[in-house]
């Protein structure tokens, strides 16, 4: 059997007294080739590819540039590729061959990424099976299969760039060298001493799921970059629907999930969702059960208790492998937290930027400090300090060493500025309060922080943003471009009843509804000042909530309702069905079924339908018209 602790003394010893460059990272990285680095399935099979064959493919790709691009050197190349194992493949080839991995992110709107890529004078960016029709010329990887001679010689680059997670839509670029990465991946000592929880494994096995992209920071750095040095196992997903993610992690046995809130808070829901149709009574006892193990993880009962209390529940989420959850790149719901976590499964709250890497997160054991909300103690790595008007200020060696905004390189400081509010409790723990820019001065002159505003709220929307409007407190709800005024009007009363639970002096002093996009569709959250732009440029239009008409109904198609109605009919075995009849509420359905619905009518009408989360999706008549409008 693998003795973890000390294959981890003998990783930490290699890159420590290495040049903890990027080939000195690698190296160490790829050292037992019998391991394996990656997973996916296709449904059935499991396919497994080892740190050997991965090496192999990445001097194969490195080799191939220098041979046929002979004056492709120190310069910066395009990853134009989904997170895969080609994705790693193709970052370290360009670093082996000389030249430096720019890391393309999709969420970007291809001007600004071609902009950016433009900046960098990249005139290529490798690519695997399809084009994001990005300005560069494309190469394509399985292209670069050139056998490598072996007394060939690799001078590898020690520099990649990456870009932030698009909230901003400003031409970011971050730069970071191999040595800074090494900084923060020697953390784990540190780690490993508050929380062994981080090495554990299920059936002889630590695997991490890879939903967090890893042209992220978040994903470069806390999932790749760390668990590769120790030669863990990354499991990829074939699509990011709830079924598929539950399956996957049951499939694998995967032991590591690393998310934003945005997954976990579509977790908490849809485990509400599911249990509040079971009746009062199940959910009632549901929630007598989550203060139960609530209360005896408090007493210091082990975490895994919680869990077999919930076999029923944990075995229709995760099942019994996952140990080690954590999350961050912005604000978790506290209820959000303390569900997660009651379930079993130990989730801890961190902290991050593109600019600064990971410098934090939560290591207790304790129940009370993994629901907090504190992003814990700074890592060894790093320093924080609060200015005096709250800022959070950052340094260290693990942090970037240079950052060029819309053309101009920053000039580097000390500390590094956040502009994210903070404050520190008197065990030296760190709470984010709210962005800098965001706060809103209240009637009582004190600073009221939008982020525990939206922390505190639990709208059924596309999103929903509280923002500084035109000086007054206002909740921005983008709904469905599909909703129905029926659901507009459900929509507004539920958002009345969940305003009427907060304080007054927190309370927005408007309500606007939009169809409009308040983000860009791929952002993790939504950027408040991004938002303000967009109103400012007239390219989201409010809907007039009072004037709508509940008992209009969308114009559909008719041949096209027909034939989803008889689709729908066919699925759940009712008939009639009515247009407004909905597929969970009226017809008994689970949220599963309509994934398995969805693929059926994607089948029969040859289109990609996506997965949208608000009531109207789930009625015959919308789905009708999502099927209309992707058939234009």
């Amino acid at each position: 059997m693998e003795n973890i602790k000390r294959l981890v003394k003998t990783r930490y010893e290699a890159l420590i007294n290495s040049s903890k460059d990027f080939e000195a990272i690698f190296n160490v990285s790829f050292s037992d080739e019998s391991k394996v680095l990656s997973e996916k399935n296709d449904g059935f099979r499991i396919f497994k590819t080892s740190y050997g064959d991965s090496k192999r493919r990445i001097l194969q790709i490195a080799y191939s540039l220098n041979k046929i691009y002979p004056d492709l050197k120190d310069e910066f190349i395009g990853i134009s590729i989904d997170s895969s194992q080609e994705w790693i493949d193709a970052y370290w080839g360009i670093l082996a061959s000389g030249n430096k991995p720019y890391l393309i992110n999709h969420r970007y709107p291809t001007e600004l990424t071609n902009k950016i890529l433009a900046r960098l004078g990249a005139r290529y960016s490798l690519s695997y099976k399809h084009s994001f029709g990005y300005v560069t010329e494309e190469i394509d990887i399985r292209n670069l299969a050139e056998e490598v001679p072996g007394d060939y010689v690799f001078a590898w680059a020690n520099e990649i760039a990456i870009s932030t997670s698009a909230t901003t839509l400003k031409e970011k670029i971050v730069f970071y060298k191999g040595q800074e990465l090494a900084d923060n991946v020697l953390n784990v000592n540190y780690i490993l001493k508050l929380n062994k929880r981080a090495k554990k494994h299920y059936k002889g096995s630590l695997k991490l799921l890879v939903f967090l992209p890893l042209y992220h920071i978040f994903g470069l750095v806390a999932v790749m970059t760390w668990f590769s040095l120790f030669s863990r196992t990354f499991v990829f997903l074939r699509d990011y629907s709830a079924k598929t993610i539950l399956k996957t992690v049951k499939k694998h046995g995967v032991t590591h999930i690393f998310a934003v809130p945005l997954f976990w808070h579509t977790l908490d829901k849809e485990l509400r969702k599911t249990v509040a149709k079971m009746g009062k009574r199940t959910e009632k006892t549901f929630n007598n059960a989550i203060g139960m193990t609530s209360k005896l993880q408090k007493n210091g009962k082990h975490i895994d208790y919680s869990r077999r209390l919930l076999k029923k529940v944990t075995n229709q989420l995760f099942g019994p492998s996952v140990y080690f959850c954590i999350t961050g790149g912005s604000y978790i719901k506290d209820e959000t937290l303390r569900l997660i976590n009651a379930l079993g499964y130990p989730l801890l709250n961190g902290y991050g930027m593109t600019e600064v890497s990971i410098t934090s997160v939560v290591l207790s054991n304790k129940f009370a400090d993994r629901i907090s909300g504190s992003i814990g103690k700074p890592l060894p790595s790093v320093q924080y300090s609060i200015a005096d008007d709250g800022e959070l200020l950052i340094k260290g060696e693990s942090i970037s060493h240079k950052i060029i905004i819309n053309g101009e390189i920053q000039e580097p400081s000390e500390w590094f500025m956040t502009n994210d509010i903070a404050r520190i409790d008197e065990d030296g723990n760190y709470y984010i309060l709210g962005r800098k820019d965001d706060l809103y001065i209240g009637e009582n002159g004190e600073n009221i922080s939008p982020d525990d505003i939206e922390k505190n709220l639990n709208i059924n929307a596309q999103r929903y943003c509280i923002l500084n409007l035109n000086n007054k407190l206002t909740l921005i709800v983008q709904a469905s471009k599909y909703a129905s005024n029926d659901a507009l009007s459900s929509l507004h009363k539920s958002v009345l009843e969940e305003i009427s639970k907060l304080d007054q002096s927190n309370r927005p002093s408007d309500i606007l509804y939009t169809r409009d996009d308040i983000a860009n569709a791929n952002s993790i959250k939504v950027s408040r000042q991004g938002l303000l732009r967009l109103i400012e440029n007239g390219q989201v239009s409010f809907i007039d909530i009072n004037s709508v008409d509940s008992s209009a109904v969308f114009e559909v198609n008719q041949a096209i309702l027909e034939k989803v109605t008889s689709i729908v009919e066919e699925f759940t075995s009712v008939r009639p069905i009515e247009a407004k009849s909905h597929f969970m509420v009226d017809l008994g359905c689970s949220s599963l079924d309509y994934f398995t619905l969805v693929s059926r009518l994607n089948l029969e009408f040859g289109i990609s339908m996506p997965y949208l989360d608000d009531y109207d999706s789930y009625t015959v008549q919308g789905m009708a018209k999502i099927v209309e409008e992707l058939l234009v």
